[in-house]
């Protein structure tokens, strides 16, 4: 089958350009009720596999034409709902049968390779061996005791400004693709306290007006930030945490009584 790039425009004028049938769909505004069935189809096989999206569009289209053949023939809607019931159940019989392989266990790496390797291979084509092995790898590594319930947020990608393709790797932890703020470059086997914030003083929601009348006063008026901070940075260090990690900018005097303690 040939994929070609589509340019999508949605209803927020945000321009797509994709080959990705999921994409497509889920971007359409849809308003008949079979069609949309047809994409909440095309948006769980996305979910569930990764793949073939295309297919169940193409496959549930045509189950609606065929259908709508047998109603202009005067059949009743029951009748084709009936006579597609009993094909999903003969379907069901005849795929026990086609069955090649299965894979018992889901934290095997070798077996998980083998269930990925097929979908990647539409994506990734001549690159499906590498990339297959490190999907299998960073899975295993998060698989839940439920395999139904796995999360595929729990498998992040992030790229390296540089690398390439092929030095790819499958870090066991935590990625972020920056350095390090503060004189302390590397640690091991360190206690981390994580925040989605910002370490920095927080603004009042209500504004105001201080007149400073000379240098002193500026010096006290700064004194209480510069106490709060300490102390809140003192506690952090007392806990035995040695590294921080901040979902937001770091201010200066928190940086400094971080490179303090």
């Amino acid at each position: 089958m040939l994929f070609r790039s589509k340019l999508i425009v949605n209803h927020l004028g945000k321009h797509f350009v994709t080959s990705d049938t999921n994409t497509m769909v889920s971007e359409l505004e849809v308003m008949h009720p079979a069609a949309k069935l047809i994409v909440m189809a095309a948006t769980a096989q996305e979910k569930e596999c990764g793949d073939c999206t295309n297919f169940v569009v193409s496959f549930g289209g045509e189950l609606l034409v065929r259908a709508e053949e047998l109603l202009k023939e005067g059949i009743h809607a029951n009748d084709v709902l009936k006579g597609y019931e009993l094909a999903n159940a003969k379907l069901f019989e005849i795929m026990d049968t086609l069955k090649v392989w299965e894979c018992p266990d889901v934290r095997d790496v070798d077996q998980l390779q083998k269930c990925v390797r097929t979908a990647i291979s539409a994506k990734q084509f001549g690159y499906e061996d590498m990339l297959s092995r490190l999907v299998a790898q960073a899975c295993a590594k998060v698989m839940p005791a439920k395999a139904s319930t796995f999360d595929i947020d729990c498998v992040r990608v992030t790229k390296v400004h540089g690398g390439n393709l092929s030095g790819s790797f499958v870090v066991d932890g935590m990625a972020i693709p920056r350095g390090a703020s503060g004189v302390e470059q590397k640690k091991e086997k360190a206690k981390v306290a994580v925040y989605a914030a910002g370490i920095e003083a927080v603004g009042t929601e209500t504004k105001g007006t201080v007149l400073i009348e000379n240098a002193q006063q500026l010096m006290d008026y700064t004194k209480g930030e510069d106490a709060q901070m300490d102390e809140f940075v003192k506690a952090i260090r007392d806990l035995g945490v040695q590294v921080v990690v901040s979902g937001g900018p770091i201010s200066e005097i928190a940086g400094h009584f971080l490179n303090k303690y």
